[in-house]
């Protein structure tokens, strides 16, 4: 009896938990039957987790924006240290062709702070 059933009005089995470190009952009616207990349609396991991939991966998305902006200040802080205090940086790159310093400098157009 994994999957979701239609049922008749009865009350959510959930139990709501508060910021203040509270909890009560769902006072929403049951919208569906999952393993044997009635849900509201907002707390319906079946709909949870079928949405978790998508909440996960915009979790995952905010994270990594906020990560690199954290670092950004440290990591041009760093390559201008590195362009300024290495005396071989201006040696050019037998592969691409581009001097150290160059490459540095393309890394640090696209830190915005």
């Amino acid at each position: 009896m994994n999957e979701s059933t239609i049922i008749k009005p009865a009350r959510c089995f959930a139990v709501v938990h508060t910021g203040s470190g509270f909890s009560h009952p769902c006072k929403n009616n049951a919208k569906v039957m999952s393993n044997g207990k009635a849900y509201c349609g907002v707390h319906d396991p079946a709909r949870r987790e079928a949405a978790r991939p998508v909440r996960e991966a915009k979790a995952r998305a905010k994270f990594a924006q906020w990560r690199a902006e954290a670092r950004a200040p440290q990591m041009k802080a760093l390559l201008e240290a590195i362009r300024a205090r290495c005396p071989g940086i201006h040696t050019t790159d037998q592969e691409s062709g581009e001097t150290f310093a160059t490459l540095i400098d393309n890394i640090l157009e696209g830190i915005d702070p």
